[in-house]
């Protein structure tokens, strides 16, 4: 989910990243995966350290630090919940390639 919105608001306009701003608030500043509290969540930011580390899945987060310091996962549930199903997110990338081929 965080590599797609990630990669997505990267791609964004400086208006459109000003209209999520507008519409997140203080969540829609940066839209960066900050991971997973060592003392609280410990077992999610182990789980996530040892798919980036060890498995070699979302490079992109390898050299971040992934204790963000602050419980996060409740907020992470809520994201799930209203996240696009998987379905719809790969013919969204593979539209993009396509169109990307073609230009």
């Amino acid at each position: 989910m965080w590599s797609f919105l990630e990669e997505s608001y990267t791609r964004l306009s400086k208006k459109d990243k000003n209209s999520v701003q507008k519409k997140a608030g203080h969540f829609g500043r940066q839209v960066v995966f900050t991971g997973f509290d060592g003392n609280k969540e410990t077992e999610h930011l182990y789980i996530a350290k040892f798919l980036i580390n060890k498995l070699d899945r979302f490079v992109e987060f390898k050299s971040r630090n992934l204790n963000s310091q602050v419980p996060l996962i409740d907020r992470y549930r809520l994201m799930v919940r209203v996240f696009p199903w998987r379905r719809e997110l790969a013919e969204r990338r593979s539209h993009y390639h396509n169109s990307q081929c073609l230009a």
